[in-house]
């Protein structure tokens, strides 16, 4: 599992009987991808962008107690039963009945989180079978595992950052990669291997640096099956989806703000 310290990630779960199974795998490390030839079939990547290596082996899973769950260092896997509607309504709706459908689905995650400040950002759908999913939508590139900054805070105040929650439409799994290590971790580890830093408050300058300098750092992947979904610091920790395994696209819906989750329901 991600180091259990202050600047590692936590894995969470808002019931005993998610994550059961082989849910979390971990790779051994980090690649280049290539910026010409496209390896999956998706859009072409930066340059440089980095994506996990392709071998995955199954992970032990540690859940920590609810109590300690951080907003800037908890991932969480939850559940949602009754989310068709809304891939139903991304299908073929206009806004007004995404919006509802929407709406109706955050109602169902506020069973089991706390929900401050809370924007929906959408349903979107990602090509089959790639090993990450982001796109500049400037530059129509693939920009392979990155930090958020939609708050446009330096790396010192990242902890203080929302958070987001990301619902699979389906209809098949769909993958959340992530470092276990946060920001702030990274500036540390690199501070204690007196590698400088040109820009220590930018988030690329940071995440160059580092995976130049721990190209065997593991990569973990949670699965997420339809219904499912996950809470992560994504302003706080390196991370992309992948839709690696799927033979059709695969929807989601996410929503950003300050989530928390609430004491542990049984079932």
């Amino acid at each position: 599992m991600p180091e259990p310290d202050n600047y590692g990630i936590k894995l969470f779960r808002s019931s005993p009987s998610l994550g059961v199974d082989k849910c979390l795998h971990i790779s051994s490390g980090l690649r280049l991808a290539s910026p010409i030839a496209t390896e999956d079939g998706g859009a072409p990547f930066a340059s440089p962008a980095f994506i996990p290596t392709p071998e995955w082996r199954a992970a032990p899973l540690q859940w920590w107690p609810m109590r300690e769950f951080s907003p800037a260092t908890g991932i969480a896997l939850i559940r949602i039963p009754n989310w068709g509607a809304l891939r139903t309504a991304a299908l073929g709706g206009d806004k007004t009945t995404i919006d509802r459908a929407a709406e109706a689905v955050l109602g169902q995650v506020s069973e089991w989180c706390g929900l401050r400040d809370v924007v929906f950002s959408g349903v979107t759908s990602h090509r089959q079978d790639l090993a990450t999913v982001t796109v500049d939508t400037k530059t129509s590139q693939r920009i392979g595992l990155h930090i958020d900054s939609w708050d446009r805070l330096p790396n010192s105040r990242r902890h203080l950052a929302t958070n987001r929650v990301c619902i699979n439409l389906g209809p098949e799994p769909r993958h959340f990669l992530f470092l276990g290590v946060t920001v702030q971790g990274m500036r540390s580890r690199l501070a204690l291997a007196g590698i400088p830093l040109a820009a220590p408050d930018d988030s690329k300058s940071v995440l160059d640096a580092f995976f130049h300098r721990y190209p065997d750092e593991p990569v973990w992947r949670l699965t997420l099956r339809k219904g499912e979904g996950y809470i992560a610091p994504t302003e706080n920790v390196v991370h992309d989806a992948s839709t690696v395994g799927s033979s059709d696209p695969v929807y989601c819906a996410t929503w950003r703000g300050r989530i928390g989750l609430l004491p542990i329901r049984r079932g």
